[in-house]
């Protein structure tokens, strides 16, 4: 029996390391400099290198005037594109601001490269053939629109000297999707060979402090695997390159994704790499060589997703445009099974309470309970009967505390006589842990979760910001990250200790203090978790104590029939 609650305490604490490590230990990777370090260090003027040899781009000179634009409105996007070069280089998301402060700015995806944080797409063609005249950076192409709407795509063109005209066709939804449609004419008399690029490529921000809680960086699903490289491994490591047919790939932050996505027909090659000398990551795909006879069309049809990570728009877009498994943008973690039908049942509710995520938190929590509830209903009732024969442990003990071996025999013995299983208590338990850990992944990154109010609470992504240690802020003090215990976290202290004192104690006196010691030790290492987390972990814990008292009181009463 020490042995398996030895075991079972071992389980307990590393789940605390699994979902509290990175909140108090790991440190931010140094390789990975804060914006304002970023914003402080001199740029150095450097031209793009080539993605492949005898491919070069053109560099940008620093003395040109500000770029001509078209203006982008949509409902979910605004923002522009730049006509010298083409670059998709502003963008913004109508929707979501970067704090909870109503007169913060709104979140922006895309910015120029002459940016503190530049971060744009950029696309065209390429060939081997040094004489062709290509549209590059400093290309200025012409627009039959100075406005992009869902309602009115936008068509750029640019002729070269041999004759050879480009287009591109660009179109915007209602959500986050642009398409481009890149055209070739070959008016020049003579057979072209080129590929169709495209490139997303800037500086980012991670948003978490440690990079295996939520994955940012390259993300894409090719050739029917998931493709991830984290921004630290693509600094430390060579580029990586996937070949084959269709697929999506880009760039992910914790809520955020620029992604482009390719038909299933076209063979490409995928590249995350990061460009040390102006400390930009890029995510590149390369279309096959393809040769374009004289007064012939080449045409090459390439979708971005530009936005928050939404579940259900995800899903839509890969039924829309074929593309695979393009929901695995989220980081749904190891419990995938788990974590998107949780996904989907707090969007639900969601839609249903219309928009209340304090109640899908209740409503989640109460759903949970019912679906573990024979679980649950077997460990009370171990735990019941573990607590009414541990006067007979406790004399047991005391009488072969010497040998050890005949302690074994003489418990066993009395589990059997009284249908008691030692681990029944416990083993239903862990096996709920799972569930937790799936929660963890569906508060931390649902965008549904991102700025949700709840009563003081501003944001359930976000830890509890009222803290006791400084009286709810009454005391001009700010405690360390330690000390940060807000009310939710409290509460959940206070209901784990409940729940804790209604269970039976080990027999050892070392291990029912540390047992005890165990909700203080959550309240603390759980404080800087997303308040919705710990907000259904205490009303979890409400539950269970009502459901233990009444199990244990039906135990009680059938054991008091027995004896009558």
């Amino acid at each position: 029996m020490e042995e398996n609650k030895n075991l079972i305490l071992a389980l307990v604490l590393s789940v605390l390391v699994f979902i509290g490590w990175q909140h108090f230990f790991e440190p931010a990777p140094e390789d990975l400099p804060a914006p304002s370090a970023r914003q402080n260090r001199e740029q150095k003027p450097v031209e793009r290198t080539a993605q492949a040899p005898g491919l070069p781009h053109a560099s940008v000179p620093k003395d040109l005037p500000p770029s001509p634009r078209v203006r982008i409105e949509a409902p979910q996007l605004a923002g522009s594109l730049a006509l010298r070069g083409a670059l998709l280089d502003d963008m913004v998301l109508n929707r979501f601001r970067q704090s909870v402060q109503p007169e913060c700015a709104p979140v922006r995806l895309l910015s120029e490269p002459t940016q503190e944080r530049p971060f744009f797409i950029r696309l065209g063609w390429r060939s081997q053939k040094k004489e062709l005249a290509l549209p590059d950076e400093t290309t200025v192409w012409a627009t039959s629109s100075p406005v992009l709407t869902p309602e009115k795509p936008v068509t750029l063109t640019w002729k070269n000297a041999q004759g050879v005209i480009f287009e591109r066709v660009i179109s915007v939804d209602r959500n986050f999707l642009l398409t481009v449609r890149q055209r070739l004419l070959n008016k020049s008399g003579t057979p072209l060979t080129v590929q169709a690029f495209a490139s997303i490529e800037g500086q980012a921000s991670p948003e978490v402090k440690g990079q295996w809680v939520v994955h940012e960086g390259a993300v894409g699903f090719l050739n029917g695997r998931l493709e991830e490289k984290s921004f630290e491994d693509l600094q430390k490591g060579p580029p990586a390159s996937f070949s084959g047919t269709g697929g999506w790939a880009g760039i992910t932050e914790k809520y955020w994704l620029v992604a482009f996505l390719t038909d299933a027909a076209t063979s490409q090659k995928t590249t995350y790499r990061y460009h040390e000398d102006r400390q930009r990551y890029e995510v590149e795909t390369q279309e096959e060589d393809v040769t374009v006879p004289s007064e012939g069309t080449l045409e090459s049809v390439t979708h971005f997703y530009i936005g928050a990570k939404d579940v259900q728009l995800l899903d839509g877009y890969e039924s829309q445009l074929g593309v695979k498994h393009f929901d695995l943008a989220i980081d749904f973690g190891y419990f995938y099974f788990l974590t998107r039908p949780l996904f989907y049942a707090l969007v639900y509710m969601k839609n249903l309470l219309e928009g209340h995520m304090g109640g899908c938190i209740i409503i989640l929590t109460i759903l949970i309970k019912l679906l573990l509830f024979p679980l649950a209903n077997k460990s009370y009732r171990s735990m019941s009967r573990m607590r009414r024969i541990q006067p007979q442990v406790q004399e047991v003990q005391n009488r072969y505390k010497e040998d050890k071996e005949r302690l074994s025999q003489e418990l066993m013995a009395l589990y059997k006589k009284e249908h008691v299983n030692p681990v029944g208590g416990c083993l239903p338990q862990l096996i709920q842990f799972p569930v937790l850990f799936a929660l963890y992944k569906v508060f931390l990154v649902s965008i549904d979760m991102r700025h949700a109010p709840l009563w003081w609470v501003k944001d359930l992504s976000a830890p509890d910001p009222l803290w006791i240690t400084n009286a709810f802020g009454w005391i001009a003090w700010t405690p360390t990250e330690f000390l940060q215990i807000g009310i939710w976290p409290l509460l959940m202290g206070i209901t784990g200790l409940i729940q804790q004192k209604m269970s039976p104690p080990p027999a050892d006196p070392a291990q029912a203090k540390m047992f005890l010691l165990m909700p203080v030790m959550f309240t603390f290492m759980l404080a800087q978790l997303p308040a919705g987390l710990v907000m259904y972990w205490t009303w979890s814990n409400v539950l269970s104590i009502v459901q233990q008292w009444i199990i244990t009181r039906i135990e009680e009463r059938r054991q008091l029939r027995s004896k009558a």
